[in-house]
């Protein structure tokens, strides 16, 4: 039986499709009352902007039964077609609206120059309503491997308090899922007046996107998708990780930076196997945090779609088989997989 690497997304990709049809009609935004809105981007200025509320049904199954709020912003445009931009949040669980106070905001700032950019909460994050948030962390025991049977009941008292926490709020978990993002999505079309939109996704986005795009795509003028996730692909196998490490070694070979014959994919499959057999116990913050094969697997697969850590992993795993400046990465494992915050049920 071969021997598999981490199992991780793909390298981020850039995808534009184009739906030919005729030109976009004009559109008003008649369905959202705007209010004004300000928040401040990552370099500190003020952002003027509007904020409005789209209230859609729970259940496509039951349109006059309970509703849901999605908090819905715009950012004005400063030209272009005037076809609006959407942009679809990752996760699912990430929140589209706070995407604008982070990285994410200098693409919507030069997409403005086409048209208005449109950031919304999808259903069960951030500011939605009801609030499918919740308090607290996973908690998974710092000194044993994330896949150790202690790990997995931590999990399961995890999964526990969110469902208890969601019966105490009434929220019923079947009514999110993306075929209902789907409806809201054309609903928050309607609601801009719009006949067609752009769609700008990333990772779990590019899912929801491309399922609107089956069911809707007379709707879409273009849409560009990043760390692109397809309709049936959201479960990954362990081959798909192999292929991406044999990636990024071959970017590596043709680089040469690191010198002839060097070979980043042997020097995984070395570093994962020295793990397994002997993991490393790092102090770290008063604990003993456990590093195996199993928590360097993780780090690189959460990561892997961050080209920075990307151009990062020779050295990474570099220091892994010297088994030299090992706290790092036992920090990346805490806060990523042990100590990482629940935020929304979505997740």
């Amino acid at each position: 039986m071969s021997r598999s690497l981490p199992l991780v997304t793909r390298a981020a990709l850039l995808l534009l499709i184009t739906v030919p049809t005729s030109n976009s009609a004009a559109w008003s935004q008649s369905g959202i009352t705007w209010e004004p809105y300000s928040f401040a981007s990552p370099s500190g200025a003020e952002v003027a902007a509007d904020r409005g509320w789209l209230t859609v049904p729970k259940s496509t199954r039951d349109p006059d039964g309970a509703t849901i709020r999605l908090p819905v912003v715009r950012l004005a445009g400063r030209g272009g077609s005037g076809t609006p931009i959407i942009w679809l949040a990752g996760g699912p669980g990430n929140s589209g609206i706070q995407a604008a106070t982070g990285g994410t905001y200098p693409l919507f700032e030069r997409l403005r120059a086409l048209g208005d950019v449109i950031v919304y909460d999808q259903r069960g994050t951030g500011s939605a309503e009801p609030s499918l948030m919740v308090d607290g962390r996973l908690d998974l025991p710092a000194s044993a491997s994330v896949d150790s049977p202690a790990a997995r009941e931590a999990l399961v008292r995890v999964a526990d308090k969110i469902r208890t926490t969601m019966r105490e709020r009434d929220i019923d978990l079947s009514a999110y899922n993306t075929e209902e993002s789907i409806a809201d999505l054309d609903a928050l079309r309607q609601a801009l007046g719009a006949e067609r939109v752009i769609l700008v996704a990333h990772s779990y986005g590019t899912h929801l996107a491309l399922a609107y795009i089956k069911r809707h795509g007379a709707h879409v003028e273009r849409a560009v998708l990043g760390g692109v996730n397809g309709l049936d692909d959201r479960w990954r196998e362990p081959i798909e990780g192999d292929r991406w490490i044999e990636r990024v070694s071959e970017r590596i070979g043709r680089e040469g930076t690191l010198g002839p014959g060097y070979d980043f994919t042997a020097r995984v499959r070395r570093v994962l196997d020295s793990f397994e057999a002997n993991p490393a116990i790092v102090p770290l913050d008063g604990q003993q945090v456990l590093l195996g094969k199993s928590e360097i697997q993780l780090v690189v697969t959460l990561r892997s779609g961050d080209i920075e850590f990307v151009r990062s992993l020779p050295v990474l795993f570099t220091g892994l088989e010297r088994r030299t400046k090992l706290d790092g990465i036992a920090r990346a494992v805490q806060q990523a997989v042990r100590q990482r915050p629940i935020v929304t049920a979505m997740t």
